[in-house]
This record gives structure tokens, C-alpha cells and sequence, in this order.
């Protein structure tokens, strides 16, 4: 019996991905940035912002959001893959955490976390 081949059939390329070190940065500051090049289509980003953590001698709270591999729902491409559509448990929740994160980062609502780890 043949199997397919799922890291190969289901692969979706994520681009470019880039690393880059922020030095000497203000505790508690807000950060603007973007990112591209004037060479590339498109050029660049639109601007994204941070606050950078408080000082490494504060001690404060903090709220994260941590969450796991919640199945086969991806974004934007999902529509692509009909056999998963039946997997509605992992659908409703990565949407309802997809629409929190993005009406907190777009500044709709009021973040009511501070950072997110996705495993």
C-alpha cells in the first residue's frame, strides 16, 4: 500500500525568514519598525510596534497566551484542504484565538496579554 506523502503535499512555504538582534533598548518603550527593501516588489512592510520588557531588575506580573498544535487549521490557506473541514474543534478554537489576537494587536480591544508562545 502506497502513503501519501503529507510533509509534501500539504508544505507550505513560509518564505523568507530573517533574524535580527534589537541592542540597548529603553525598558518599557514603545518600538515602531517595518521591514523590506526598496529592490523587492511590494517594498516594505507596514509599520509594527512593541514595548520592550521592564528592566532586568523589576520584578513584575505578566499574562501569556500559550498554545500547542491545535490540528490541521492554518491561515489563510485552509480553504485548500476540504478532508480537514471536519475537524471543527480545532477550527472554533484557533479562530476565536486568531480574532483575540488580532483586535488586541490592531488596538480594538485592550491586550490583555503581554506575550504569546505558540508551541
Amino acid at each position: 500500500q502506497k502513503f501519501p506523502n503529507l510533509a509534501r503535499d500539504y508544505f507550505m512555504d513560509p518564505g523568507m525568514i530573517h533574524t535580527a538582534f534589537l541592542l540597548d533598548l529603553k525598558p518599557k518603550t514603545r518600538y515602531f519598525y517595518r521591514f523590506g527593501s526598496p529592490t523587492l516588489e511590494g517594498g516594505w512592510s507596514e509599520v509594527y510596534t512593541f514595548v520592550s520588557p521592564p528592566a532586568a531588575d523589576q520584578q513584575v506580573d505578566f499574562n501569556w497566551i500559550v498554545y500547542g498544535d491545535l490540528g490541521t487549521m492554518q491561515w489563510p490557506d485552509f480553504s485548500r484542504f476540504p478532508q480537514f473541514w471536519d475537524a471543527n474543534a480545532s477550527y472554533w478554537t484557533t479562530t476565536r484565538l486568531k480574532r483575540h489576537l488580532v483586535r488586541a494587536i490592531a488596538g480594538e480591544v485592550e491586550p490583555d496579554f503581554d506575550f504569546v508562545v505558540h508551541t
